[in-house]
Formats: structure tokens, C-alpha cells, sequence
């Protein structure tokens, strides 16, 4: 961290020798907390470099322009848009074509950088990222970054487990009806979305660890909330069911929330 911020280098092997040699750099009445709250600072700053160069080197590769277009409903100002798009166009052809440009998402959690890259291609030429992580992180940091640390997956066939989620992508046919002056044809619309779903098995596991079900999913009695009083037990139960319904309100398909609504409601009846 401090080697891409501080030039002397040989200071900073001769601080490293200090700190490892000599027992007097060491803080004996500071708490596992604080130390760990440290760490937490160091490890937050040496990723927000990442970050930094990251959000840097794309800009450099990619540039990310706009393409206007319209959608034209009405036949009158179709014809009009379309002459005046006419007389203000370059009589000599245009033989540029026009690349669709990479669409990235990132997300960090914890100790895992997740990118998400849309419109890039073909999966093969998306593997060639793996080669480009591992001589940005030797060129940025100094250091080796094993190859194996590095997975890449198709989202379309290979669903990602993350912040209790399952994401995966999917294709939406939309039909649709194109009306002319005459005559009218149908076709239809391919949207690709990005989609996540409840992972239910693995929460029926971690429900039945807590006492709230049977590794079934069915409901039991949570034995430890007994000896509350009912309003308690009910205001605990509410509270559970409101905020998994938050964080899981976005996902596709809602056959595992239901589920696991039908687990708290039986079990809070069950442990009054």
C-alpha cells in the first residue's frame, strides 16, 4: 500500500526489517478490535486503488458514447422525421461500423470481485480477461496473482452464487406487431436480462440450523423463544419476515419467498 504512494523504496525495506526484527514496534495493550479495525482500514484502502485503476484502464479501452435512437408510433411525423433525417444526411456512404460497446458491472464483497460483462462478444474472447487481470495486477501491485484465483463463467449456463442470491441470465421473447401504410408483420424481440433467484435449499438449511424448521422446511417450535412473552415472539417473527421479504422482494421468482413465509408464520404459531 504504501509503496504507490511513498518513492524511497529502500525505507521502506529497512522499515520492514525494523518491524520484523525488533519486538518494540509491537502495541501489547491495543484489542483484537482495534487491531482488526486497522487491518480493515489497510485492506479497504489497498482495494480502493484496485478500484481506482480499474475504473481508469476501462476508460482507456472503452469509450462510452451514447447512441441515440427513436421510436416512431405515428405515421405523419415518421414521414416528416425521416425526410428531414434525408436532407441533412452526408450524400457519400458511411462505411464505419458501429461497435456495441462492453456493458460492465461490478461488485465487491468481502474478498470478491465480481465483474459482470455484457455485449462483449463471444465467451471465448471474454476469457481473455483472465490474461488481462493477471498483467494489470502485476503491473499495478508488484506481485504475482495466481491464475487459478481467476474463474470465468457464462452466466446463461453457469449460475453465480453471491450475497445470498442466485444470478443467472436469461432471454425474454417478446412479440411484437409492425404496422405499415398497407400491411403489418409480426416478429419477435430477444431481451436478455440478468435475473436472481432465492437460493431455498440452502436457506431451509440455515433455518433448521436455527430451530425455525426440519431440514423438510417443515415448521417446529423455536424452543429458545419460549420462555418470551407473546408479543415479543410475534415481534421478533415480524421482524425476520420483513427484512428477508426486503432483500429478496427483487428476485424473479417468489415460490421460495412464499415458502419461507409459510415456515415463520407456522413456526411463530408453534413456539406461542
Amino acid at each position: 500500500i504504501c509503496r504507490k504512494h511513498i518513492l524511497d523504496i529502500s525505507f521502506l525495506h529497512l522499515l520492514r526489517l525494523m518491524l520484523h526484527t525488533s519486538n518494540n514496534f509491537r502495541l501489547p495493550n491495543s484489542s483484537n478490535r482495534v487491531r482488526n479495525l486497522f487491518y480493515c482500514f489497510l485492506w479497504n484502502f489497498f482495494t480502493q486503488s484496485i478500484e481506482y485503476c480499474l475504473i481508469h484502464l476501462w476508460k482507456q479501452i472503452y469509450k462510452f458514447q451514447c447512441t441515440p435512437f427513436w421510436f416512431l408510433f405515428d405515421k405523419t411525423e415518421f414521414i416528416r422525421k425521416i425526410q428531414s433525417v434525408l436532407k441533412k444526411s452526408n450524400p457519400r456512404p458511411d462505411r464505419t461500423i458501429s461497435r456495441k460497446n462492453c456493458l460492465i458491472h461490478y461488485v465487491r464483497s468481502k474478498n470478491h470481485l465480481i465483474l459482470v460483462i455484457d455485449g462483449g462478444g463471444d465467451f471465448e474472447s471474454i476469457k481473455d480477461w483472465k490474461i488481462l487481470f493477471i498483467i494489470f495486477w502485476s503491473k499495478y501491485f508488484h506481485s504475482w496473482l495466481d491464475p487459478c484465483r481467476i474463474s470465468v463463467k457464462n452466466l446463461s449456463n453457469n449460475p453465480l452464487s453471491i450475497l445470498g442470491y442466485i444470478l443467472y441470465t436469461k432471454n425474454d421473447l417478446i412479440k411484437i406487431r409492425i404496422r405499415f401504410f398497407d400491411f403489418s408483420i409480426d416478429t419477435s424481440l430477444v431481451i436478455r436480462g440478468f435475473c436472481g433467484i432465492i437460493p431455498i435449499i440452502s436457506l431451509i438449511r440455515s433455518l433448521a440450523k436455527e430451530g425455525f424448521c426440519n431440514t423438510l422446511g417443515r415448521p417446529i417450535c423455536k424452543l429458545s423463544w419460549t420462555t418470551l412473552t407473546d408479543n415479543e415472539i410475534i415481534y421478533r417473527f415480524d421482524r425476520i419476515m420483513r427484512n428477508i421479504f426486503y432483500y429478496y422482494s427483487g428476485c424473479c421468482k417468489k415460490k421460495g419467498l412464499y415458502q419461507l413465509q409459510y415456515i415463520f408464520r407456522f413456526s411463530c404459531a408453534k413456539t406461542l
